[in-house]
């Protein structure tokens, strides 16, 4: 599978849903590519592309190895979670 988190570099530590998410990732052993969607011209357009509606970072696209995107937007540990039980399985 590979995982892409588009996210922003913040400032404030305490109030970060994509470090979060990124430190969740890592905990699972989770690789994924971090992209930062102010600095990665392509990023908005890709994110758009993915659901119009989403507007907050992070981002999180999953492609699985048969070829299905999977997306959500926001710190969500369950989504995490259940990458980490599939990787494991596998």
């Amino acid at each position: 599978m590979k995982i892409e988190l588009f996210g922003k570099v913040v400032e404030d530590p305490d109030n970060d849903p994509c470090r979060t998410t990124r430190e969740h990732l890592m905990l699972h052993g989770l690789d994924f590519t971090f992209v930062d969607v102010n600095a990665d011209p392509t990023a908005k357009q890709r994110i758009k592309d993915l659901d119009s509606n989403y507007s907050r970072a992070p981002i999180v696209l999953v492609t699985h190895e048969d070829g299905k995107l999977e997306h959500w937007t926001g710190f969500f540990p369950p989504r995490i979670d259940a990458l980490a039980a599939q990787k494991q399985a596998a």
